[in-house]
């Protein structure tokens, strides 16, 4: 089995790109890989992949969703189209990419055969000697058959009630709802709010670590002292093994540090947008009590506080306000107790450094210097 490469190419995004991978090709894996035992007495598993799936199971499973995401997510992509004409040629066009995917299968009276057949034994020079053949993966083909034809049917029914439709008759799609935890000009911290006195941190946390079996099956292991997952993937064309990483503390960075620079924007943009002296002076007097308020609610959240970023980044925000927007806030009540949170032993200089731990884990100059919090002022 080549793991990790149904991450790679069926990522859900988009479910009928999806499919037409899923049927285009008939890419067969056969792999022989040690599970148990000692090293005098191996024990092996022999694992053969269809289209980068898991076996029959998985590739019906994988057929399965993307069918019914289509049923939804294209009827979605449809309504979209501002003319009845232009739903048509989105339509057609997807007929026929579609029908392009179906035309490399045929059957006949000894079964089904596939124009892009190939079969990849990536143990053979280990001396294991096997040979699949078309024969043998004529479940493949069933499902494959199956779940192609019932997306055609599908999207068939849509092009046919579009065809007996007007403009008018075709419904028109609902705008989203606005997320509640997007920063925006009047809520820039919004998502932070969400983060600490939401706890919203405590699912960023727990999101990191694999939770299905599909997350598991490529982990090579986990260390949750150090908070590392380490992940075993197969190049595909190549058939090596290759590892790679995630560090908690790096995706905290990375995430917070670009909700930092979201919501400066956002708070810059709303500035610009007042007209009187007077709503500036309450729109920063506002926002420095909501950073209070974030302050005490990571300083009550233990899971949150004993990570450094969380604290640098609330310090970060009054750094910012102070240095760009200083005549607005200088005779603010809450000046002197911001000044404790920056410097408990001395007024706040123009830098806040970060401590050895943070900056060891800073990933590149760009963040080393924004994160020690000099106020853009551009």
């Amino acid at each position: 089995m080549i793991r990790g490469s149904i991450r790679r190419y069926y990522d859900g995004e988009n479910d009928f790109e999806d499919l037409i991978k899923l049927i285009e090709t008939a890419n067969v894996t056969f792999q022989r890989v040690q599970k148990k035992g000692t090293e005098k007495s191996p024990e092996y598993n022999d694992e053969i992949q269809f289209n980068y799936t898991k076996g029959l199971a998985d590739y019906r499973s994988h057929l399965y969703k993307r069918v019914d995401g289509i049923k939804s997510e294209f009827t979605n992509e449809v309504i979209s189209q501002s003319s009845r004409f232009e739903k048509l040629v989105f339509i057609s066009s997807k007929v026929a990419e579609l029908q392009r995917a179906i035309n490399n299968l045929s059957q006949s009276a000894t079964g089904f055969s596939h124009s892009s057949f190939t079969f990849s034994n990536l143990s053979a020079e280990e001396g294991v000697r096997v040979s699949l053949t078309e024969a043998d993966i004529q479940e493949y083909y069933e499902v494959m058959k199956k779940y192609s034809d019932q997306a055609m049917d599908h999207i068939k029914i849509l092009e046919a009630s579009v065809q007996n439709s007007s403009n008018d008759d075709f419904p028109q799609l609902k705008p989203v709802a606005p997320d509640p935890n997007e920063p925006s000009n009047s809520k820039p911290l919004a998502f932070f709010d969400y983060f600490y006195a939401s706890r919203g941190f405590t699912r960023f946390h727990n999101n990191f670590y694999p939770n299905s079996d599909e997350d598991y099956y490529n982990v090579a292991s986990i260390d949750k002292d150090k908070e590392v997952v380490t992940y075993e993937e197969y190049n595909p064309e190549d058939g090596e093994p290759y590892t790679y990483t995630r560090e908690f503390k790096q995706e905290l960075l990375d995430k917070v540090y670009s909700e930092f620079l979201k919501a400066k924007k956002f708070i810059d943009a709303q500035v610009n947008s007042l007209d009187s002296e007077a709503s500036i002076n309450l729109f920063l007097k506002l926002l420095l009590y909501q950073l209070r308020h974030l302050h005490n609610a990571l300083e009550k959240y233990p899971e949150a506080t004993k990570y450094d970023t969380n604290h640098y980044v609330l310090k970060a925000f009054v750094r910012f306000i102070f240095d760009k927007y200083e005549p607005f806030v200088e005779n603010h009540k809450e000046v002197n107790y911001f000044k404790k949170i920056l410097n408990p032993n001395a007024e706040p200089q123009p830098n806040i450094v970060p401590s050895p731990v943070t900056q060891r884990m800073l990933p590149h100059k760009e963040v080393v210097m924004a994160f020690k919090w000099v106020a853009n002022p551009a």
